[in-house]
């Protein structure tokens, strides 16, 4: 939206990459605010099946 607001000629490459991002834009700069106070989304799958390694496991995988 800035580069938008500020005439810069790399406002479309920027609006070109965003459109193949998945899920929606914001649509103001108080959604996009949100957004980014918000964090990133927090990943719910496909790491369950795998153990996490206990930290003496990991020093000896280090070995």
């Amino acid at each position: 939206m800035a580069l938008t607001e500020h005439g810069s000629p790399y406002a479309d490459v920027l609006e070109a990459v965003c459109l193949t991002l998945p899920g929606p834009s914001p649509a103001d700069r108080a959604a996009a605010l949100h957004l980014a106070r918000s964090g990133p989304p927090t990943e719910t799958g496909g790491l369950l099946p795998f153990p996490t390694l206990r930290p003496q496991a990991a020093e000896e995988y280090r070995r």
